[in-house]
């Protein structure tokens, strides 16, 4: 009786001890696949480099909810969007944070932070732990954002890749006055891509009318220009209009507006914050201030059952990513013994010769 239990035992252990072998090689394969789709479009990377592109893509599967083959698959979005694998791999971490925080899957969350940081100029492609710094900064200010103003990561994000970005690296504006002004225009309903179109045209149309009619401004007091003679913080030129506007009806707005030499679309936009500057300066202050608020808000996702039950899984996923990286080399080397596709070929054309 004895020696019928301790074979079943051993029947059962074997069986176990095999499904974890294919599901190791399974996930090892997987995985594999995944990193050599990704480096293959980065050139020629060293294989210490696939190490720590391999180490990075296994550490932030456990760290958040993302399976260690979905954040290999993320090298490739971060090399189509121009980063080499050594910035990939500093950059993989705060994508996954965002994705995580901004609640959207790691492609997404790579074309809209990547996107956004290039429209605003913050892109460094010589120095990678200067870009992750400004990738860490342009997070940080987009999940800020979500917390302080009517809409999502995604919409500021959408905000500044459509012109907002662009306008405020010409303009030579930080990142949180925009957003400080994007915030405003969110509450007042105004988000997106329309966010940033009008952003765009504020910047623009106030900088040219401010110097075409220097006259007109300098009449009503209008200062929209500081001593070297660039524009103004948002926030003081809106209290600029508020001042010189707040009196008066909406038909003396229009006309003193039109005067100024602003178009129609640009009066518009400034109309729509008339009455907020106090709140864009509060909101920029915020947003200076948001330094860690990524990785706060991701962890912050990480506290329900389902994203702990993730973790788990990861855990122990990586485990059998450890166990498939020995097997592999082992059955390939197996596989080669054997005859390799030579072999393969010659059984095949034999039971095709059976067959027929």
């Amino acid at each position: 009786g004895f020696g019928i239990a301790a074979a079943k035992l051993v029947s059962v252990a074997a069986s176990v001890t095999s499904a974890i072998g294919v599901a190791s090689v399974k996930a090892f394969a997987d995985f594999d696949a995944a990193m050599t789709q990704s480096t293959a479009i980065m050139g020629n990377v060293s294989q210490a480099m696939e190490q720590d592109m391999s180490n990075a893509a296994r550490e932030v599967a456990k760290t958040t909810t993302f399976s260690a083959e979905e954040a290999a698959r993320a090298y490739f979005y971060l090399a189509s969007a121009g980063l080499d694998a050594e910035q990939s791999v500093a950059a993989l971490p705060q994508v996954a944070q965002f994705a995580q925080a901004g609640m959207f899957d790691l492609s997404r969350a790579t074309d809209l932070l990547t996107d956004a940081q290039s429209a605003l100029g913050l892109t460094i492609r010589d120095d990678a732990q200067a870009n992750m710094e400004n990738m860490a900064q342009v997070a940080d200010v987009l999940v800020k954002a979500n917390t302080l103003a009517n809409a999502s990561v995604e919409q500021f994000s959408q905000s500044l890749t459509n012109k907002a970005g662009a306008a405020l690296s010409v303009a030579n504006k930080s990142i949180e006055e925009g957003v400080a002004v994007l915030a405003v225009f969110a509450d007042q309903g105004v988000k997106g891509a329309e966010a940033g179109e009008r952003l765009s045209v504020m910047l623009r149309d106030i900088t040219r009318a401010g110097a075409a009619n220097a006259d007109e401004f300098a009449k009503l007091g209008l200062r929209v220009f500081d001593a070297e003679g660039n524009l103004r913080n948002m926030a003081d030129v809106t209290a600029e209009f508020e001042r010189v506007l707040g009196p008066m009806s909406d038909a003396q707005k229009a006309a003193t507006l039109d005067t100024l030499g602003l178009t129609r679309s640009v009066a518009d936009n400034i109309k729509l914050v008339l009455g907020s500057s106090e709140q864009m300066r509060d909101y920029q202050q915020s947003l200076q201030d948001a330094g860690g608020t990524t990785e706060d808000v991701a962890n912050k996702q990480l506290q329900t059952f389902s994203a702990q039950l993730q973790l788990v899984r990861s855990h122990i996923g990586d485990v059998f990513l450890t166990i498939g990286s020995r097997l592999v080399p082992a059955l390939l080397d197996l596989f080669e013994n054997f005859g390799g596709m030579e072999r393969v070929e010659e059984i095949t054309t034999r039971v095709a010769g059976a067959f027929n």
